[in-house]
C-alpha cells in the first residue's frame, strides 16, 4: 500500500473511528487490517497501490466479512480452462477463500483477528516429493478444526527444458493410502518458465465431497499437481 487517507480513518495514533494496521514485512506490503473503533461508523477510505486509486466506503456490521480478497488476471485460471470442483465448493467458495487467506497471512492476521484463529494449528513438514517435471516442496499444513479443513502450502518447481501451465486441481495424499480432491488450488503463476519456481496454496474442507474427514496434522501430507506443456 502506497498511501491510506480518508476523513476518520487512522493508524492509531490519533483518534478515529476506523484504524487500520499494515504489516512491515516487505512481502505483506498488499495486506491491511480494519478495526472499527465506534458504533454506526461509516467511513470513505482512499487507497493508491502501485500507481492506482481505489475508494471503498466502509459501513459497520454486526457480521462483517473477516477477510476480503481482490485478486488480478494472475490468479485467474487460464481462459477456456475448464475448472473443476466438488460439491462443498460449489456452496462455500467464499469460505474456502476466507480460509487459503487467513492460512496464508497468520503472521499478520491472527494479532489483528484473533477470533477468526480459534480452533487453528499448524505443521511445518518440509516435505518434498518430485512428480514429472514438478519438484513439490510442503512448507506448511494447517488445519481448522471449526470448518473440518486443512490447507496445504508450499512451492512447485519447473524442473523440465519447457514452459509448463499449472492445472488448477490437486489431489491430497494423507498417510499411506487416503486421497481426497482438493477443493480449491491457487498458484501465484500458473506458467512457470524452466528452473523458475512459485507458490501454491490448496484448501480441502472435510472430505472434499460435502462429508466430513476430520484429518489430524499428525498425518503424513503430500498434494499432487499436474502440469500441461506450452
Amino acid at each position: 500500500m502506497t498511501h491510506i487517507f480518508g476523513e476518520d480513518l487512522s493508524d492509531g495514533t490519533v483518534p478515529g473511528k476506523v484504524h487500520f494496521v499494515q504489516p512491515e514485512e516487505p512481502e505483506e506490503a498488499h495486506l491491511l487490517a480494519l478495526r472499527q473503533m465506534q458504533e454506526g461508523t461509516t467511513v470513505l477510505m482512499n487507497v493508491v497501490m502501485e500507481g492506482k486509486g481505489y475508494s471503498f466506503r466502509l459501513e459497520a456490521s454486526q457480521r462483517p466479512a473477516s477477510i476480503i480478497t481482490f485478486v488480478d488476471d494472475a490468479f485467474l485460471p487460464q481462459e477456456g480452462e475448464e475448472m473443476k470442483i466438488s460439491k462443498v465448493a460449489l456452496t462455500s467458495l467464499a469460505r474456502q477463500q476466507e480460509l487459503l487467506n487467513l492460512a496464508r497471512n497468520v503472521s499478520f492476521l491472527k494479532p489483528q483477528f484473533k477470533e477468526a484463529y480459534e480452533g487453528y494449528s499448524e505443521v511445518h513438514p518440509s516435505r518434498q516429493v518430485r512428480l514429472g517435471s514438478l519438484l513439490i516442496t510442503i512448507e506448511r499444513v494447517a488445519r481448522f478444526s471449526r470448518d473440518d479443513a486443512i490447507v496445504v502450502l508450499g512451492t512447485v518447481k519447473n524442473l523440465s527444458d519447457k514452459s509448463l501451465r499449472i492445472v488448477s486441481e490437486g489431489r491430497l495424499q494423507v498417510g499411506a493410502n487416503r486421497v481426497y480432491q482438493m477443493n480449491k488450488v491457487e498458484v501465484i503463476r500458473q506458467v512457470i518458465q524452466p528452473e523458475e519456481e512459485t507458490r501454491f496454496s490448496g484448501v480441502l474442507v472435510g472430505d472434499g465431497r460435502g462429508g466430513q474427514a476430520f484429518l489430524a496434522l499428525k498425518n503424513s501430507f503430500q498434494i499432487s499437481l499436474t502440469a500441461k506443456e506450452l
